[in-house]
């Protein structure tokens, strides 16, 4: 159950092809399905207003502000090579999302990111997933911490 503003939620089914459906808990909602384009589904997580998706080499992230309001998706930038296991928010930070590869790399983003729109300076910017950093394997499992 993925919590919503207003204390509602909705049910999240994700399908090992990409599809998402979202089934609003309130009577009288209408489900909602969702194409991502992703094929190969490898890890799901979820924060209290979006959704990521994780194939082995695409991240998305959705935003789910409100059951009236229309999903949000945003691709978030991968490094080469990373092949994605598993996602999680961070529990005090929400817009903090990490990002584990097969190979142990740990990645972090900023889904709640702002960029600078190209097409024009005086436009606001406008939201965005952007990569933070990476914690190596060595860094992310401790190896080496109190030695």
């Amino acid at each position: 159950l993925l919590p919503q503003g207003g204390g509602g939620g909705s049910l999240v089914a994700c399908r090992s092809d990409g599809q998402v459906a979202l089934i609003p808990e309130a009577a009288g909602g209408s489900a909602m399905s969702l194409p991502t384009g992703l094929s190969r589904l490898s890890a799901v997580a979820h924060s209290a207003t979006a959704l990521a998706l994780a194939a082995p080499d695409q991240l998305l992230v959705v935003g789910i502000a409100a059951a009236s309001s229309p999903a949000t998706v945003r691709e978030c930038p991968l490094p080469p090579d990373s092949a994605i296991g598993a996602l999680a928010f961070d529990a005090v930070l929400p817009g903090l999302l990490f990002a584990a590869t097969r190979e142990g790399t740990v990645h972090a983003f900023n889904t709640r990111g702002r960029v600078a729109d190209a097409a024009s300076a005086s436009r606001p910017r406008k939201a965005s997933c952007v990569f933070l950093e990476s914690l190596p394997r060595a860094m992310a499992t401790g190896a080496g911490a109190g030695a």
